[in-house]
C-alpha cells in the first residue's frame, strides 16, 4: 500500500502552515546599563510518544499540527543555531517557511550528517558557521508528501512500509483545500514510529 500512500512529486502546489495563535509577549529582564535580555526558546523534553502495533490506525504516529506547534526555522538561520533549537524543543526536525508557506525541512541529520562537509569540500573560503538552514534543507518540492486522508485509513504496517522503503527521515504530512492548495497538517518520524514500536516488541 505504500506507492498508494506517497503523493506524487510534481507538479504540487506548496503548503501554507496552520494558522497558529501569536506567543504570548513576556516582559523583558531589565539589564543593566537599561539593556534588555533576549528571548530564548523555552527548554522542552520531548513528549513520551504512546506505544503503537502494526495493526493500530496510522494517524497515531503522526505529529498533528492541529495540536502540537509546527516548529519553523528562517532560511537564513545559521546550521548550529538551528540545531540548538531543536535540542532546546525536544525535536529532530524543524520546517522551513518563508511568508507563511513551507519551503522544506531541516532535520538533525541534515545538520549533523555530510551535508555541511560536502558543501565545505566544494568551497575552500567556506565555513561551517557560514552554512545556513538554507542551504542543506530537504526543498518542498523533494520532500515525500502523504494525504491526510489517506493516511487516516491506513495503519501503521502501511507508513512502516514507506519508511523501510525509502531513505527518508520524515515523511510530511499534508491536507487538501477545496481550492486545491496544500495545508501542511502533520509530520511522522521514522526515528519516533521505531521508538513507539520498539516499546511493545
Amino acid at each position: 500500500m505504500s506507492a498508494s500512500l506517497l503523493l506524487p512529486k510534481d507538479p504540487r502546489p506548496s503548503a501554507v502552515l496552520p494558522p497558529r495563535a501569536p506567543p504570548p509577549q513576556l516582559p523583558a529582564h531589565r539589564l543593566h546599563a537599561g539593556s534588555s535580555a533576549a528571548a530564548i526558546f523555552p527548554l522542552r523534553f520531548p513528549v513520551e510518544a504512546p506505544c503503537v502495533k502494526l495493526s493500530d490506525p496510522a494517524v497515531r504516529v503522526m505529529t498533528d499540527f492541529d495540536h502540537a506547534p509546527a516548529f519553523t526555522v528562517a532560511e537564513d538561520e545559521r546550521i548550529d543555531g538551528a540545531l540548538d533549537d531543536m535540542f532546546r524543543l525536544g525535536v529532530r526536525a524543524l520546517v522551513t517557511a518563508r511568508d507563511g508557506r513551507v519551503t522544506g525541512l531541516v532535520t538533525s541529520y541534515d545538520i549533523q550528517g555530510e551535508r555541511p562537509r560536502q558543501l565545505m569540500a566544494r568551497s575552500a573560503d567556506l565555513r561551517r558557521e557560514d552554512i545556513c538552514v538554507g542551504d542543506i534543507r530537504t526543498p518542498w518540492s523533494e520532500l515525500p508528501l502523504v494525504a491526510f486522508e489517506t493516511l487516516r485509513d491506513a495503519r501503521v504496517s502501511d507508513v512502516l512500509e514507506i519508511f523501510d522503503a525509502t531513505e527518508c527521515t520524515h515523511l510530511m504530512i499534508v491536507e487538501n483545500y477545496e481550492d486545491g492548495s496544500l495545508r501542511a497538517r502533520g509530520l511522522v518520524s521514522r526515528t519516533r514510529l521505531r521508538r513507539q514500536l520498539d516499546r511493545i516488541i
